[in-house]
């Protein structure tokens, strides 16, 4: 997650940011720091929660691999960052699947198919079905009782305490907790 997509301060009083915090002003509630030499961490990075993500190119890098980390650093870039809007294009398709019909399922199948392919190809430069299906598979996007947590996640981040529903009714009506 970038500075661009963190949350900002929502207008009222939360618990977690002092009333006396600009509303302008980016609040980071968390940051996950990642050694950007290993590859499992940074896969799963992207799925943890964290308002924002590390890149550890220092500290937790053993000295002889941190060329090696380095040369990773853009790919690895890509890879934490790419989350919010895969999961809520995978969101959008897993509604339609759930609860359309008929003609109007298959065209908003249709889209949502479309969306999901140029998240991948915008986010990940996924250019075939093969590459896209490595894709999704590597995101656990085929998974609702991954990816429908890992979307409440990123709410969170955008509305933080500010919530103008009910969420816990609506979590409840969820077919996967």
């Amino acid at each position: 997650m970038t500075a661009k997509s963190a949350a900002k301060k929502p207008a009222g009083k939360s618990a977690s940011i002092p009333a006396d915090v600009p509303g302008d002003v980016f609040v980071w509630r968390s940051l996950l720091y990642v050694p950007a030499n290993n590859r499992r961490f940074i896969d799963k990075a992207h799925g943890r929660g964290a308002d924002g993500i590390i890149l550890d190119l220092e500290d937790s890098v053993p000295a002889p691999e941190r060329d090696r980390a380095r040369a990773m650093l853009m790919d690895s870039a890509r890879s934490v960052s790419r989350d919010g809007a895969a999961v809520a294009a995978t969101v959008a398709h897993y509604i339609v699947d759930l609860r359309a019909e008929g003609r109007v399922r298959e065209d908003l199948m249709f889209y949502t198919n479309q969306l999901l392919a140029t998240v991948a190809r915008r986010h990940s430069e996924v250019k075939d079905q093969g590459a896209f299906s490595q894709w999704f598979k590597k995101l656990e996007l085929e998974d609702p009782a991954k990816f429908l947590p890992r979307l409440r996640n990123v709410v969170d981040v955008l509305v933080q305490d500010e919530w103008w529903i009910d969420r816990d009714a609506i979590r409840a009506k969820l077919p996967v907790q």
